[in-house]
């Protein structure tokens, strides 16, 4: 299925979904519901429109619970019917980008994209740009760098591949996906981020190119461990890196350890999302 084909399935599934929910509000609207915390309790209060249009709210009590239910209910449903009218709204712009001049849609309508890759020798010139980018990518992960061993040599003692050691089993995990995603990175390389530094890992962003940074922080239930973090967190805030956008942050506690599930989301929506 087509990236168009796709937008115009959305578009009669939205069209469905916004007739019904316009239909079922229609008869149950009884009011918008907004909910204030009050100290240790939470507070209903239902807005409604009258018919001169102005605005009255009513604050309910337990007693009308059964309201404030259907109120709630109500409320999320309008708000779920104005997503699907933006997203509908969207859809249908994205399709009437296909139109000729003329106004009608080509039969079979492919994206800019597509038909750019589906010219032979376009694609062999980009298929020979990213040869290029891979192999200068991998060139630099087999470089020799300040690797930072003489950190606590000892403790570099976690067998990743025949010539990458780390200090524990969860980086280990850390190393093993990167290399499965075929990412490229280098372990404890040290550079200058706001002054002389050590990352747990630097990755090479496989699409922009840019340095991203994974900081992984075991037992961090410990203050002794809280403040070296906190620390190096300020260096990376004052570099302009920002954890959610180069900087990846892990933690775990002795009663719980990192999930692999969690590395592997990560690694999928930072880069590859």
């Amino acid at each position: 299925m087509s990236e168009y084909e796709f937008m115009a399935a959305r578009v009669e599934e939205l069209a469905r979904k916004i007739e019904l929910l316009e239909a079922r509000l229609q008869k149950e609207y009884i009011g918008d519901l907004r909910v204030i915390k009050d100290r240790n309790h939470y507070r209903w209060r239902l807005c409604q429109i009258q018919s001169d249009g102005k605005k009255k709210t009513i604050t309910l009590s337990q007693k009308n619970r059964h309201i404030a239910e259907k109120a709630a209910r109500i409320t999320l449903e309008r708000a779920r019917l104005q997503d699907y009218k933006k997203e509908y709204k969207a859809c249908i712009s994205y399709i009437n980008s296909f139109r000729n001049m003329d106004g009608t849609v080509p039969k079979n309508p492919i994206p800019k994209a597509m038909t750019l890759l589906g010219n032979p020798g376009f694609l062999e010139l980009i298929n020979a740009s990213v040869s290029q980018r891979e192999q200068e990518m991998n060139e630099w992960e087999l470089e020799e760098y300040d690797n930072g061993k003489t950190y606590y040599p000892n403790q570099l003692n976690v067998t990743v591949t025949k010539n990458l050691t780390v200090r524990s089993k969860t980086e280990r995990t850390i190393a093993i996906e990167l290399k499965n995603a075929g990412l490229h990175f280098r372990y404890e390389w040290r550079q200058n981020i706001g002054g002389d530094m050590i990352p747990d890992f630097t990755i090479i962003h496989p699409r922009n190119g840019l340095f991203y940074y994974w900081e992984h922080h075991g037992m961090i239930d410990l203050e002794s461990y809280q403040i070296p973090f906190l620390n190096k967190l300020r260096r990376y805030l004052n570099a302009g890196i920002y954890p959610d956008d180069r900087l990846i942050l892990t933690f775990e506690t002795q009663d719980h350890p990192l999930d692999i599930q969690i590395v592997k989301e990560k690694i999928r929506t930072v880069f590859f999302t």
